[in-house]
């Protein structure tokens, strides 16, 4: 039977918001916000992986995880999410036959019967489809939004948008950006494609306003919302 096995990714260099991992939000770091998470779904295992000793010397719980220390490589810019991934299965910590859950402590927000109901849905759906990813719903349509030209002429970043098709938002069709709350594959997908996220992916649209924290303004947001 498969184990279910949690990663959470958590590299140390960040470059807009320095030691993002490591932000308080009700007095816990997101990286500790992610392993409390990860231990109410109940999984076999949770594996925090990081270039930092630092930072998971400062988390509670250590006896319910697995520490993966990062290759230079794995920590750099340029390393993609299958390149720990790969680190990991080398190190015997990850199985072929494992359901791999991957919870970034950027997006904090998160509820576990939300994740509970994923994994199910999953589970009843993985002989169709490779991956899930959390989504929830564009607060902007992509049918307002431009790009600029070279020629710094202003155009829809949408081809061959026709107005006349859509004349009032109610009759937009819908659109959706991934929370990054949860992705849930299976390791043979994942060594198979080479890719954390394996096509077809299928989706679970999650309750709770969700943020994923890129800069200074995402953090104090996602605090705002977590702590009134």
């Amino acid at each position: 039977m498969s184990d279910l096995k949690v990663v959470i990714p958590a590299r140390s260099g960040s470059k807009r918001l320095k030691n993002k991992n490591l932000l308080k939000i009700q007095n816990k770091s997101l990286l500790q916000h992610a392993v409390d998470f990860s231990i109410g779904i109940e999984p076999d295992s949770i594996i925090v992986s990081t270039d930092s000793d630092f930072y998971f010397n400062s988390l509670e719980n250590k006896n319910f995880l697995n520490f993966h220390k990062r290759s230079e490589f794995a920590s750099s810019d340029v390393a993609k999410d299958f390149d720990v991934i790969l680190e990991i299965y080398k190190e015997n910590l990850l199985n072929e036959d494992d359901i791999l859950v991957w919870i970034r402590p950027s997006s904090p927000i998160r509820q576990v019967t939300d994740f509970k109901n994923a994994l199910n849905y999953f589970y009843n759906q993985k002989e169709k489809f490779k991956s899930l990813r959390s989504i929830q719903e564009v607060d902007n349509h992509p049918f307002w939004m431009k790009k600029i030209n070279l020629d710094n002429s202003l155009v829809s970043i949408m081809e061959d948008k026709n107005e006349i098709t859509y004349p009032n938002s109610a009759k937009f069709p819908r659109y959706f950006f991934p929370t990054c709350e949860f992705e849930i594959t299976t390791m043979n997908n994942a060594l198979s494609n080479k890719s954390l996220i394996s096509f077809p992916s299928t989706y679970y649209i999650t309750n709770e306003k969700a943020v994923d924290i890129d800069n200074y303004n995402d953090f104090r947001y996602a605090k705002f919302l977590m702590e009134n």
